[in-house]
C-alpha cells in the first residue's frame, strides 16, 4: 500500500517559529516585540515555545484519534469488516467508551456507519489513518535501525509520536533511515561510531547543542 502521497489537507502544521500576522521570514522578535534581534532573543525563544504549545493543544490528531481511526482501518484489512464490539476489544476500551468517541469521530467527518452497523473511515478519515500509519512505520525504523533500540522500544517510542509528525517530517526521516541503510562502508564507519559514542560536554559555554541547560546532564 502507498502511504506516501501528500495529506497536507488533513494534517496542517503551522510554522511554530511565527506567529499569527508574522511577516514571513520576518522574526517573531522584530515583527511582534519590536526588540533587536538580540535584545529579543529570549522573547522570541518563549514565544516559540507557547506556539509549539497551542499547536500541540490545537492538534485535532489526538492520540486516541490515531489509534481508533488506525483499528477500524486495519480490522477492515484483517477481517474485511469493523464493528463497535472488535474495536472496543482491540483498543481494551469498553464498548461505551468506544460509542463515545466514534460518535465523535462520525461527527467530525472521520468515520462513518454502514449496513448492521459495520464502520469505515470517510475520504478524510482514510487519509489521517494512513499517515499515522506511515509516520509509525517510519518512526519504528529510525528508532531501531539507526538510533539501535529494541525493537519493542522503537515501536512503543514511536506509537507516542505517530499522530503528531508532519508529512515532510516523516519524509526527512525516511530518507535519512534510507540514507544510512546503504551499502556503504561510509556509512558503516558512522553507524560503528555512533553507536560507540559517548555523550561529553567539556565545554558548556562554547556547546553547538545545548542553550539554556546542559541537555547532556539531564
Amino acid at each position: 500500500m502507498d502511504y506516501t502521497h501528500s495529506y497536507e489537507s488533513v494534517l496542517v502544521f503551522r510554522p511554530c517559529g511565527f506567529l499569527k500576522g508574522a511577516r514571513p521570514g520576518v522574526p517573531v522578535s522584530r515583527t511582534v516585540m519590536g526588540a533587536s534581534p538580540r535584545q529579543g532573543q529570549g522573547q522570541e525563544k518563549r514565544f516559540m515555545n507557547n506556539e509549539v504549545w497551542k499547536e500541540f493543544a490545537a492538534h485535532e490528531v489526538t492520540h486516541s484519534v490515531a489509534h481508533y481511526l488506525t483499528t477500524i482501518q486495519e480490522l477492515r484489512q484483517r477481517k474485511g469488516y469493523a464493528i463497535l464490539k472488535d474495536v472496543a476489544e482491540d483498543l481494551q476500551v469498553t464498548k461505551g467508551s468506544a460509542s463515545v468517541q466514534l460518535k465523535n469521530l462520525k461527527d467530525r467527518g472521520l468515520v462513518s456507519e454502514v449496513d448492521r452497523h459495520h464502520l469505515c473511515l470517510t475520504e478524510d478519515g482514510e487519509k489521517v489513518a494512513l499517515q499515522v500509519i506511515y509516520n509509525r512505520e517510519v518512526a519504528t525504523n529510525f528508532f531501531h535501525k539507526v538510533l539501535g533500540l529494541d525493537h519493542v522500544d522503537a515501536e512503543i517510542n514511536a506509537c507516542k509520536i505517530e499522530h503528531l509528525l508532519s508529512h515532510e517530517a516523516s519524509q526527512r526521516l525516511l530518507g535519512l533511515v534510507q540514507l544510512l541503510s546503504q551499502d556503504d562502508p561510509t556509512v558503516a564507519g558512522f553507524l560503528k561510531k555512533f553507536s560507540s559514542f559517548q555523550i561529553t560536554c567539556p565545554d558548556h559555554e562554547n556547546c553547538g547543542v545545548c542553550e539554556d541547560a546542559c541537555i547532556g546532564d539531564s
